[in-house]
């Protein structure tokens, strides 16, 4: 069973302690295609290791891959020892449940040391509390002071191990009672474009607030939470500056993005160069659809038609130079009336200044 359905999904669990080590107030949103993905990887490699037939829907050729070296590399390490995995473990405070979660696979070595492994089907991140986690659940099912935990990265074939003594996971419950704490703050960190209360977040708008007050040092904004804003020359202000605010967001990655092509290194970032391929602009409609080898609808089924281009392509063919003409409109229904539809469009703009001092 995939583990998204299974009841191991604690509110401070330790998938989710990453996060509430850097913001107490983070709330995952919903879940994304790499994180369905690496619930197909689990549930293979979960299989692989106790040697049944790998049944994975969705599961694909590079997933797959991934998971069997995983699995490889884990039975090597294990050198026969018995492995458990998909483990349900519990940590215990002062006799009172604090969370829970399943540890991807465990075993214990002849000499009496204890091995948890937790398999990561994406990029290297700060997993220190969360593997801290399942250390302290793991040595305290076990009756020990020290794990040896791993990090194992399918996509990447590395791993990261490290041992953990049990003192040095104490800080895990100060992280999940900060978490706890409804006074607790929010901060922002590198994880808030994954979180769903970014919107409203007041860490996130005092952000906002610098960039905002950087380029019009005179804002006048007294509530930065637009839907509790009733007062209209608030929200006019908020929209004037969220104007600023997105212009100057796209500038700062045109210029971010340029300076790392030009060969800086910015830390926690990177360029991504993802092979492509497109249709040169002197490639003709007609060329495209001799060479598909499609039916006329099937190829129709794959084309987006624009309205914008085809007004002018009918003016243009009746010898006028603009479709705004009354003739280019005229000429337009008349061959395309039967096909169109009413429709509103209803968008945001400014109003055009008079020029006329109030």
């Amino acid at each position: 069973m995939p583990k998204d359905e299974r009841d191991d999904h604690h509110e401070f669990g330790p998938s989710r302690l990453p996060y509430l080590a850097l913001c107490p107030r983070y709330k995952s949103g919903e879940v994304g295609e790499a994180a369905k993905s690496g619930t197909r990887q689990h549930s293979a490699l979960e299989q692989l290791i106790k040697g049944l037939p790998v049944e994975v829907e969705g599961l694909t050729d590079e997933e797959y891959d991934n998971a069997s070296w995983a699995a490889s590399h884990i039975l090597t390490m294990a050198d026969g020892a018995e492995i458990m995995s998909e483990v349900k473990l519990t940590m215990v405070e002062d006799f009172e449940e604090v969370l829970y979660g399943r540890a991807d696979i465990m075993w214990t070595t002849e000499g009496g040391n204890l091995v948890l492994i937790d398999y990561k089907s994406g990029q290297k991140r700060d997993y220190t509390w969360q593997m801290s986690a399942y250390a302290r659940m793991a040595m305290q099912l076990f009756g020990m002071r020290r794990c040896a935990v791993v990090e194992l990265y399918g996509t990447l074939r590395d791993e990261v191990t490290r041992v953990v003594n049990y003192d040095e996971t104490d800080k895990v419950l100060d992280i999940i009672a900060k978490a706890k704490d409804p006074e607790s703050k929010p901060t922002t960190c590198d994880y808030c474009c994954w979180c769903v209360n970014q919107p409203t977040c007041e860490a996130v708008q005092r952000e906002v607030v610098k960039v905002a007050t950087g380029y019009e040092p005179e804002t006048a904004i007294e509530n930065w939470h637009c839907s509790e804003v009733t007062d209209p020359r608030q929200i006019a202000e908020g929209l004037r500056l969220a104007d600023v605010v997105e212009k100057w967001a796209k500038s700062w990655k045109h210029h971010a993005k340029q300076a790392m092509l030009d060969g800086m290194e910015v830390p926690g970032y990177r360029i991504a160069r993802i092979p492509s391929k497109e249709f040169g602009k002197e490639i003709k409609p007609g060329q495209v659809f001799t060479a598909s080898g499609l039916s006329v609808d099937r190829f129709a089924d794959c084309c987006d038609i624009g309205i914008t281009k085809l007004r002018e392509a009918v003016a243009n063919d009746i010898g006028l130079k603009t479709a705004s003409g009354k003739k280019a409109k005229e000429e337009f229904s008349s061959r395309f009336g039967a096909l169109l539809s009413d429709k509103e469009i209803i968008r945001l703009e400014k109003e055009k200044s008079n020029g006329n001092a109030e």
